[in-house]
């Protein structure tokens, strides 16, 4: 666990008490929806504290589910890339 990882599960724990997965997902979707708002306001300096608010869920959630988030981004980062060079391959740039 990363020393993020750490202070958003003391944080979480410490406001919020035992892990919860109804709990995590309605708040995932109380703070996209705060964040949605934010952009479509233009408030970028909403958006920058929305966003770390989404940030810290989703690691509660993961955390609740036992996956490394870090790890999860970084093989999922991995399939896009292939994906990414077997479009490439199909669709050269234009000279």
């Amino acid at each position: 666990m990363t020393d993020l990882a750490k202070r958003i599960a003391d944080r979480y724990d410490r406001r919020y008490g035992k892990l919860d997965p109804m709990r995590l997902l309605a708040k995932l979707l109380e703070e996209t929806g705060e964040l949605s708002r934010a952009i479509i306001r233009n408030d970028m300096e909403n958006a920058h504290e929305e966003l770390g608010d989404v940030v810290i869920v989703l690691e509660s959630i993961a955390r609740y589910l036992q996956i490394d988030i870090e790890t999860a981004v970084r093989n999922k980062l991995e399939v896009h890339e292939e994906r990414l060079k077997k479009w490439e391959s199909k669709n050269p740039k234009p000279s």
